[in-house]
């Protein structure tokens, strides 16, 4: 049994309960520490309890991170998995079920055999109460039948099961009898699944890291202090990451009693000199507008970061989409500077939740960052974070100065200097009513307009100081221009890394920072006679029509999905060969 390509997909499916995640997350870890590269992908349903789990593991030889519509190797844990996973197998895939709970039907049976996909029974429940486990164990019973279908060495995976079951040495030593007992039980069989994968000494060295995770250490190296946040998916996994680590390094972490509350505590500690942020999903942060426009009119800096998921209303909270952009860039009453930024894999998100700190105390307005449940919840292989690529820039900080010092005080560029409460200098309002150079309130027209010149003022520094979009190939000779933004870059540099072994020349932009929309680079990049192409996780296009409105360029192709899944390989490599014959 081979797979034809040089992606191998391995999928664990089951109940909620069944410790699908847990057990994916081991599968990947150790597939990384043997070398090979490995992407993670999870799907679990909106609900308290119960469910269909999926954990999708992606080995892969190229760049990227690529996400398959085909399995190769499907685990099922329960009968409903076969059912649901059926039509996904490659040609010559791998189904290992729990011959003691699942018996399939005989209609999948037969479609099984017609399309060349071997059905492997296995004995997991009694592999695990003969090594001394409970029912719960199968799942490590799978990691080992896995394993050694792989045809990789045992002593590979037992120091991350003993990392996992670590609790007392009884549950490390009933866990490794049962990966054996998988394991033996496959092996006795003569069963094997031969990849075209290349092992990679590199990739050892790498993380394996979600983007939430990504954003966590962000604001830990970037010096936050006061993590607020109400627990809201896809956000809620930075809350509880830093809930655990953050206290180590002097964050307080703290979970308020709703969005609201969050978004006001992250104000409060700016405006007092500590540095601070918040996460939420585009449901939680509708509730967090007014404060937004509070920050807008104070110029206190304010960060969010916003994990997307589809809406509107309640939608489908664990599933993905990109649908906020317009949410972040609209949000709010009245007229202010913000800026939106969006990072499309965990070293990006790390690197980004720093600058975005940066700059909000840098502008003195406020900056939202999106993310969506694709890059936060998924486990991508990374270069180790370096902390010395974080410089901390907290602005134009005063500690001196006299009574007659103005907190609002027009300048060249806007921004005007700030100082905290308790420092030796004038006091000052951090008014939400419009107000003086002072902070006092006014309704007097031409202090009303020279305080809106005053912070609209920023919009044209901002965008001067921006970095441009990052882009991938050479857009000179490209046959195709590209353009995405998001969680979407990493599979879509997987596909063109695939269509590149067929001569075709693919030029890709990312753009991350979505507002202000610097206008010159992406008219450079798209200006010729080559097609353009946008892609874009949402049902009405909204990077596309943001470009339009601010370049007047319209795209000649498109690509979009709203179905709640991201984007797949396959999807992409189809809608790209179209354009680039």
């Amino acid at each position: 049994m081979e797979n034809r390509n040089n992606r191998m997909i391995i999928k664990l499916a089951g109940a909620a309960g069944q410790g699908i995640k847990t057990a994916g997350l081991i599968l990947t870890k150790a597939l990384k520490r043997s070398g090979y590269k490995v992407f993670g992908y999870t799907e679990y349903p909106s609900l308290i309890r119960g469910g269909h789990n999926v954990f999708q593991i992606e080995v892969f030889n190229s760049d990227g991170a690529p996400l398959s519509k085909e399995t190769d190797i499907l685990l099922a844990l329960d009968k409903a998995s076969i059912a649901l996973h059926t039509k996904e197998l490659s040609q010559g895939g791998i189904i290992l079920y729990d011959e003691n709970t699942v018996t399939p039907e005989q209609t999948i049976i037969d479609e099984l055999k017609n399309n060349e996909v071997n059905l492997v029974p296995i004995k997991l429940s009694d592999l695990a109460s003969t090594a001394g486990g409970n029912a719960l164990m199968k799942n490590t019973v799978a990691l080992g039948a896995i394993w050694e279908l792989l045809g990789l060495e045992l002593e590979d995976l037992e120091p991350l099961i003993a990392e996992t079951y670590n609790k007392t040495q009884e549950m490390i030593d009933l866990n490794i009898k049962c990966l054996r007992g998988g394991f033996e039980d496959v092996k006795a069989k003569g069963l094997v699944f031969k990849s075209n994968l290349n092992t990679d000494e590199s990739v050892k060295n790498m993380m394996l890291i979600s983007g939430n995770e990504a954003v966590a250490l962000g604001a830990i190296a970037a010096g936050v202090r006061l993590y607020s946040s109400y627990p809201m998916t896809p956000a809620s996994a930075i809350l509880s990451y830093l809930a655990e680590h953050g206290p180590k390094h002097g964050m307080v972490v703290k979970q308020a009693e709703d969005e609201i509350t969050a978004a006001n505590m992250v104000i409060g500690a700016f405006h007092a000199g500590t540095r601070s942020m918040c996460a939420t999903s585009g449901g939680g942060f509708d509730l967090m507008t007014e404060a937004l426009s509070l920050s807008g009119m104070t110029e206190t800096p304010f960060f969010c970061v916003i994990g997307q998921r589809p809406g509107p209303a309640t939608g489908v909270p664990t599933w993905t989409a990109q649908g906020d952009l317009d949410l972040a860039i609209k949000a709010g009453h009245g007229e202010f500077p913000r800026i939106v930024l969006a990072p499309g894999n965990p070293a990006q998100a790390f690197q980004y939740t720093a600058d975005a700190l940066n700059l909000t105390e840098k502008y003195q307005t406020p900056v939202l960052m999106l993310l969506d449940k694709h890059l936060g919840e998924s486990f991508y292989l990374s270069p180790q974070f370096k902390s010395e690529s974080i410089t901390i820039d907290r602005g134009k900080i005063l500690t001196s100065g006299d009574n007659e010092t103005k907190r609002y005080a027009p300048s060249e560029d806007g921004v005007s200097a700030r100082w905290f409460p308790g420092d030796q200098i004038s006091t000052f309002l951090a008014n939400s009513d419009e107000h003086t150079t002072k902070g006092y309130s006014t309704e007097e027209g031409t202090e009303i307009s020279t305080m809106m010149q005053k912070r609209l003022l920023k919009n044209n520094t901002i965008l001067s100081n921006l970095p441009d979009p990052l882009i991938y190939g050479d857009a000179v000779d490209a046959e195709l221009k590209l353009v995405t933004w998001g969680s979407n870059i990493e599979v879509i540099k997987a596909a063109i890394g695939e269509l590149e072994k067929q001569g075709k020349k693919i030029a890709l932009m990312q753009i991350i920072y979505c507002w202000p929309l610097k206008a010159d680079p992406i008219v450079s990049f798209l200006n010729g006679n080559t097609q353009t192409a946008i892609i874009e996780l949402n049902a009405t296009m909204q990077l596309a029509t943001l470009i339009k409105q601010v370049t007047g360029i319209e795209f000649n192709n498109k690509l979009n999905k709203f179905d709640g899944r991201p984007f797949y390989i396959e999807e992409i490599i189809a809608f790209l060969s179209n354009l680039v014959k």
